[in-house]
């Protein structure tokens, strides 16, 4: 109590510095509670408070955070008679018990600056409205859109300035919170408001005051200086924004990749298998000079492509059985692969899934209804797949690092709420969700946009929303989701979380990527085509995963691992040994079983995706369980020893030579190199013959084992 005392002693003698100004709470003192942390999900931002004292996250509900310090526990937080014994004051500061911590210093300027308002009557004194906040980085103007270059270990000067709707200006670098994602790449100096890049890359940093989150991306380089604009040599769009990025940067494109590397690595990207013996014979054997492109037209024009594709978005829609309507997932993948066949422009296939009603034993889209029994989950999965948004977060408290709103959240649910989920889907004349913020059912909402009807089915509107051709949400959402396919992440990564503060490592590629689908009738085959005959697509992977995930600039081809069905399959297709996963003759390949949920160890052991969820990211082999049955489970040597596999049948019949080549050929999809050909058959002499089983055993084991088999690169 003693220090508490001589606090308020020295303190009361000092003239305030704001005596003479009204301080605003808004453009004041929230932004001091969200600089410290007290309004951050972890402390009294949770969506229960922290030591019963509740404050909305981040500041955004302004009134509500007034009342709380203010008006809540018997105002006993403000003491208008003795400011410096405010518990607002002596908790933040540390002199009484707090579960925080001290979070503010009590000679700081934002000490004073709540001293002061208090000291004024704490009022809710809101004149400043935010227009726009600006900033200037070594006294150069920036724009979010354009990446800032700076050079490594270059402290440089940065200036963050308010503009109000009254037309004044003020600087705010003392209340913006400046966020580094990545604490390894950007150092910001609090004290002397510099900002310096740490290593080479992509960097991101949040500058958040007020309602207004800005995300500025950094360019990283040895050397300062201005990214040029360069001419690729290849006529697709895709190169000319990665070589600029690479260019400033300062990183070269990587080497190109063989034919056999491409042959192998497009056909399990497009249809989801390994090339057979035969069509790599094919393949070496043809001169023409534009063969993989001819590659790639046969590939989309195949039935083995829309097989796959339509796999891969039931994945991405997260189909799974439902007791209501027991053949949907059946009616609604026939629907869904006779969509690819034609080739029905994506916009058309979106606007069926979201309106669809009617019976969904049908071949139509209506089973999409009934993926989700919660209106809430619904729009929860209609956002993350057409709108690349994760907008649960939004489901408590406004989105901490996006613009969605509670409204927004419990408004977009409240468009499914009236749909009767059986096996004929229709519209009720009851039905809602409760908005917890007020209490009382949640008015139809499009999304950061305007309310609707209440009672009136407006998933029509909502898909207009989605496919506006001037605001192509849905269109970026799913060229961000292709893209990640092919090169193992997205553009903006996570694929879910599209947002203005998680900008894209190339913002410029997005847009065009996503207009050019937009302008050529959402044709979806163009898209693939022009992505993997881009030399990014071509170019030799890394020797890793984490090297690829992290290869923000493209300077490498893709390495990526495979989901559990695609791997059950390469490995099938290697030994000659099918999985049998149902009693249906037809399906010979993991991949068209309709059911992600059909009874099969194998699978289960590979990680497959089972949960109701988006699979996009669902891949085998990446648990240590999942490696471990793949390396000593049943699942590989069984198929290895099968009398009926390939190995067995070839033992007796085929030379040495005969046998070693054709295994490569089989698993990595290359024939062996001389020196690894010498190698084995120079074993393969000295073994005693009745070893000579055992030895191609293993052999075989070590390449299917191999992450050249197990990854696509």
């Amino acid at each position: 109590m003693l220090r508490v005392y001589l606090l308020v002693s020295l303190l009361s003698l000092a003239s305030s510095l704001h005596a003479d100004e009204q301080i605003d709470f808004n453009a004041d003192i929230l932004p001091i509670l969200t600089k410290s942390g007290c309004n951050a999900g972890s402390c009294h931002g949770a969506a229960i408070g922290r030591g019963g004292f509740h404050l909305s996250l981040w500041g955004s509900n302004p009134s509500d955070d007034f009342a709380a310090i203010t008006r809540f526990a018997k105002g006993r937080r403000i003491d208008l008679a003795n400011p410096l014994h405010s518990l607002l004051l002596l908790k933040a500061s540390g002199n009484i018990d707090h579960e925080g911590g001290a979070v503010l210093d009590e000679t700081s300027s934002d000490f004073n600056l709540l001293r002061d308002w208090i000291s004024q009557g704490a009022r809710r004194n809101h004149q400043r409205l935010i227009q726009q906040v600006a900033i200037r980085v070594d006294q150069q103007a920036c724009d979010p859109d354009i990446a800032l270059q700076l050079p490594i270990e270059k402290e440089v000067a940065i200036e963050i300035t308010a503009k109000y709707q009254d037309g004044t200006h003020r600087n705010i670098a003392h209340l913006a919170t400046v966020t580094i994602p990545d604490s390894s790449s950007l150092r910001f100096d609090a004290d002397n408001k510099t900002i310096t890049a740490l290593r080479h890359g992509i960097h991101t940093f949040l500058i958040r005051y007020m309602n207004q989150v800005i995300a500025l991306q950094v360019i990283a380089t040895s050397t300062s200086h201005s990214a040029t604009r360069v001419t690729s040599k290849s006529p697709n769009d895709i190169d000319q924004f990665i070589l600029e990025r690479q260019m400033a940067i300062g990183t070269e494109p990587g080497t190109p990749a063989d034919d056999l590397v491409l042959l192998r690595r497009v056909t399990l990207d497009l249809i989801g298998r390994l090339p057979s013996v035969e069509e790599i014979t094919t393949f070496t054997q043809q001169t023409d000079a534009n063969r993989y492109t001819q590659l790639v037209d046969r590939l989309i024009a195949s039935s083995e492509f829309t097989d796959f594709w339509t796999y891969r978005w039931s994945r991405d829609f997260g189909l799974r059985p439902n007791g209501n309507s027991p053949q949907g997932i059946h009616s609604f993948q026939r629907w869904l692969k006779l969509q690819i066949a034609e080739n029905r422009p994506l916009d058309q296939i979106i606007r069926q899934m979201i309106t669809a009603s009617g019976d969904s034993h049908d071949t139509s889209p209506a089973f999409f209804m009934l993926v989700d029994n919660d209106p809430r989950k619904q729009a929860e999965r209609i956002a993350q797949l057409f709108l690349g948004a994760r907008m649960e977060c939004a489901n408590c408290h406004d989105h901490p690092l996006d613009r969605w709103q509670q409204d927004d959240y419990h408004g977009l649910a409240a468009i499914f709420a009236r749909l009767d989920r059986k096996q004929v889907v229709s519209w009720l004349d009851r039905g809602a969700v409760t908005n917890p913020r007020t209490g009382q059912p949640a008015e139809p909402k499009i999304p950061g946009e305007r309310k609707l009807p209440v009672g009136m089915d407006h998933r029509n509107e909502l898909a207009n929303w989605l496919l506006n051709p001037e605001h192509p949400h849905a269109a970026r959402a799913f060229v961000n989701r292709h893209w990640a396919h092919f090169f193992g992440r997205g553009l903006v990564h996570p694929v879910d979380d599209i947002r203005t503060t998680n900008p894209a490592t190339h913002p410029q590629l997005l847009s065009t990527l996503t207009n050019t689908l937009v302008s050529h009738n959402y044709d979806f085959r163009l898209l693939t085509k022009q992505i993997v005959l881009s030399s990014a697509y071509q170019r030799l992977s890394p020797d890793s995963l984490p090297s690829s995930l992290n290869d923000f600039g493209y300077v490498y081809g893709p390495r990526k691992p495979l989901p559990a069905e695609v791997l059950l399959d390469m490995l099938a297709d290697a030994t000659a040994v099918p999985e049998l996963l149902s009693n249906d003759p037809s399906l010979t390949r993991s991949i068209l079983v309709a059911d992600p949920t059909a009874p099969s160890e194998a699978l289960d052991a590979l990680g497959r995706c089972t949960a109701n969820r988006d699979c996009n990211s669902s891949t085998a082999n990446t648990s240590l369980t999942a490696m471990l049955h793949w390396l000593n489970g049943e699942t590989l040597n069984k198929r290895i020893q099968s009398p009926s596999g390939w190995l067995a049948q070839s033992l007796t019949s085929a030379s040495d030579e005969e046998l070693i080549t054709e295994m490569y050929l089989r698993t990595v999809s290359r024939a062996p190199q001389e020196t690894e050909k010498q190698t084995w058959l120079t074993e393969l002499k000295e073994l005693d013959p009745k070893a000579r089983k055992p030895f191609f055993e293993d052999l075989f084991w070590a390449l299917l084992t191999s992450n050249d088999f197990i990854h696509n690169h």
